[in-house]
């Protein structure tokens, strides 16, 4: 969970899954399997990564953000993605 006055997460490294997912690697060694199919579906069909472009994915912005395609295309920033990791985690065995 991101506290007050912690740095943006920056992203070393990025894969594709299956159904609309990545493996992000965190610049603090942690690793996140990510599931962005909700996300995907509120985007506007105009700007939705298509299914081709997730061969495409790339780091952009000195790791603040994952891009689909070529400059104009799909985009989601460092800090969405890690607020998404951490809502997808299951809840901690007390």
């Amino acid at each position: 969970m991101l506290t007050p006055r912690q740095s943006i997460p920056r992203i070393t490294g990025v894969k594709a899954l299956p159904s609309q997912g990545l493996r992000v690697r965190w610049d603090d060694g942690r690793q996140s399997d990510i599931c962005l199919a909700d996300w995907v579906a509120a985007l506007d069909p105009a700007v939705t990564p298509a299914a081709s472009a997730w061969a495409t994915l790339r780091i952009v912005d000195f790791g603040a953000a994952v891009q689909w395609g070529d400059d104009t295309g799909c985009a989601i920033d460092s800090l969405h993605l890690r607020l998404l990791a951490d809502e997808q985690q299951p809840p901690e065995q007390v």
